[in-house]
């Protein structure tokens, strides 16, 4: 058996009493020539639905479609197919499609006649949604200086943006509406709108036109990251993030000479914090699993990853923060393992 995320192996490999294994090691190895196709009879596909594009389970099919001796049986397992982008019936057919021809699958099967069996194993959860209000402006000094800080900002490089509206001696022009920014309280559109903004001046080469536009950039977007913490946690926590990522953002950018300033753009342009940063190593991912399950932790706090097939059958409440999640997240969610009764909540 194959699975997507390394918090699966152990759990499926105890439930089964098989070798499992995660979707790296086994194309790996199969690209040492430690292992050989003919090897398998049977590849079991857990979270079938990742088997597109350049996911290792994808890649490994390949390589057993080429093979041109004995294959070993497929078999996928999912809770959600999923369409992809797909916006009629005839497309979404065609995606499953496609996802079946990359497992080598010849049937789809789905369970019809046994729902009541299923039922008593997989309960459904009650949706919630409950409406969650920002504090108004006049009862958030904290929330109100930030904002006055942004619109200065963006007062101070308007003129530099509305150059690039303009014919100008870059191959970009922008439309007004390319270089308006939106409503910061908008956090979402507005990070969207910085990133795009972004992009954009990073393909631009004369410095006259990106330079101070690119550091402002930097800045609105920390800042609004800040909004976004002070609505979900008490303002000193935003407080607390933007003192140490202005603090960064201020000795990445001092510079001595304008030479100087050249050159660090030219070197250091589109880099990024290495994401591994806050992450967790598979020990403490596991330990922080069999706390909770035994109750020695109340709360847990996860990304997605808690929502794809783990089984954290003791949880009865998920709240969801910032839930933008698709039908087949949602779906993952109803396939999971947790006690009966047990609630989601969505505050939007």
């Amino acid at each position: 058996m194959l699975v997507p995320r390394i918090p699966l192996v152990d759990q499926q490999k105890h439930r089964f009493h098989k070798y499992v294994r995660g979707k790296n090691m086994l194309k790996s190895v199969r690209q040492d020539e430690r292992v050989y196709v003919c090897d398998f009879s049977l590849l079991i596909f857990d979270e079938v639905h990742h088997c597109v594009k350049e996911h290792p389970y994808n890649i490994l099919m390949q390589t057993v479609h080429d093979y041109q001796g004995p294959k070993p049986q497929t078999m996928g397992l999912t809770a959600s197919l999923g369409v992809g982008m797909a916006t009629s019936d005839e497309s979404g057919m065609a995606s499953i499609y496609e996802l079946m021809a990359n497992i080598g699958a010849t049937s789809l099967a789905s369970v019809k006649r046994h729902l009541d069996i299923l039922e008593q194993y997989v309960p459904k959860p009650v949706d919630t949604t409950k409406k969650v209000d920002r504090p108004p402006m006049e009862k958030s000094p904290f929330l109100r200086a930030v904002i006055n800080i942004m619109e200065k900002i963006q007062r101070d490089i308007e003129p530099q943006l509305k150059k690039l509206t303009q014919d100008n001696q870059t191959s970009y022009k922008l439309s007004k509406e390319e270089v308006k920014f939106e409503d910061p309280l908008a956090t979402e559109k507005y990070i969207q709108k910085v990133n795009t903004l972004t992009t954009t001046l990073g393909r631009i080469r004369s410095g006259d036109f990106k330079f101070e536009p690119s550091i402002a950039l930097e800045y609105l977007g920390v800042l609004s990251q800040g909004i976004s913490i002070n609505d979900l946690m008490p303002a000193r926590y935003a407080l607390e993030y933007l003192t140490r990522n202005l603090r960064e953002l201020s000795k990445k950018f001092e510079v001595e000479c304008s030479q100087r300033f050249y050159q660090y753009f030219a070197q250091n342009e589109g880099t990024s914090k290495k994401s591994t940063e806050y992450g967790q190593t598979k020990e403490e991912q596991q330990r922080a699993l069999d706390d909770f399950s035994r109750g020695k932790k109340k709360v847990l706090i996860a990304t997605a990853v808690v929502e794809e097939g783990l089984d954290v059958s003791t949880c009865n409440l998920i709240i969801k923060y910032n839930s933008s999640s698709n039908a087949v997240q949602r779906v993952q969610r109803r396939g999971t393992t947790y006690v009966f009764s047990f609630r989601i909540v969505y505050p939007p």
